[in-house]
Order: C-alpha cells, then sequence, then structure tokens
C-alpha cells in the first residue's frame, strides 16, 4: 500500500505509528519484531520520536521486543561521523532501553570487507532466519549476498548494499 504523506514530520510519525504498532503486535504474539534501520538524514526525525522521553512512543514501545538490523551501512568503525551506526546510536539505541542484543550492525570495522559481508549475512539468516529470508531473490545460502563496499575515485567507500544474485 502506497501512502503520501504531507511532509517529512508526517513520515516520521507514521513511520513511529507502524513501528509501535508492529511490535506490540509481535510482543503479544510473544514474537520479536525486526525492523532494518537506514542511514542519511531521513530517520533522524524518526528516531528523534521514538526517544523522546515527553514523547508517546518511547514509553509505549516494548523495546524488549524489538531487533534492529541495517540496511546499508558505509565501511568504517562504528564511531567514524560517517557511520550510518553511530548516527543511529546517537539518535536512538544511546537513549532508548533496547537491548543491546537486539542490536545487530553491520561489522564494518573489520579490515576485510568481504569478511564483514559474510558475518552480517550469517547475522541476518541466524537473526531471520530463512523463513523470512527465502522470499528475498537476493539472499541465497551458500554465496555472499551482501555487497562489500568498493572504494570511490575520491578514495571514500560507497555504502553497503544487497548485491542482486541471478535468478
Amino acid at each position: 500500500m502506497l501512502r503520501v504523506l504531507d511532509d517529512p514530520a508526517a513520515l516520521a510519525r507514521a513511520a513511529a505509528d507502524d513501528l509501535l504498532a508492529g511490535v506490540r503486535a509481535a510482543a503479544a504474539a510473544g514474537r520479536v519484531f525486526s525492523a532494518a534501520l537506514s542511514g542519511g538524514t531521513t530517520p533522524r526525525a524518526l528516531f528523534a520520536l521514538l526517544a523522546d522521553p515527553a514523547g508517546p512512543y518511547r514509553a509505549a514501545l516494548p523495546w524488549d521486543a524489538l531487533s534492529v538490523f541495517w540496511g546499508d551501512e558505509r565501511f568504517v568503525p562504528p564511531d567514524d561521523p560517517e557511520s550510518n551506526y553511530r548516527a543511529a546510536y546517537q539518535g536512538l539505541l544511546s537513549r532508548v532501553p533496547l537491548p543491546p542484543e537486539r542490536v545487530h550492525r553491520i561489522p564494518a570495522d573489520l579490515p576485510d570487507p568481504e569478511d564483514a559481508a559474510r558475518r552480517y549475512e550469517a547475522t541476518l539468516w541466524a537473526g531471520l532466519g530463512p523463513a523470512v529470508l527465502r522470499w528475498h531473490r537476493p539472499f541465497s545460502r551458500g554465496r555472499s549476498t551482501v555487497a562489500p563496499p568498493r572504494r570511490l575515485p575520491d578514495g571514500r567507500r560507497r555504502p553497503w548494499h544487497s548485491r542482486p544474485q541471478p535468478r
């Protein structure tokens, strides 16, 4: 279903409402809700809403029924200003009672990008399982599906992404 919202603030509220509903439903069923976080400036308003102690979400969300993963990351240490994990940590994770074992960051601080990609793929399979990942064609056991970043001409690394797999 496609929803058109008026502005970025409305988008953040709708995302927070959807996350709250999903996590509550999972908790009521004795399950854990998995969410993929992204980088950039777009999720900052969502993080602020969720972490605001005076707002409606921080106290209402059953944090122990939520696991977070990342959809993309730069190949930098987690405390680097370019790190999507760092942005999520500063804006959300350090300000809410989410259990640390429910935070599954991409190990972009490892020296070998291929090794980091393999490890995160294993994390995704262990955390989400084949029932979730099987439907998504890019995920295929036996070959790396999390593409390590490559160097850009200016020396920076481009973000991580899922590598399309042949059918």
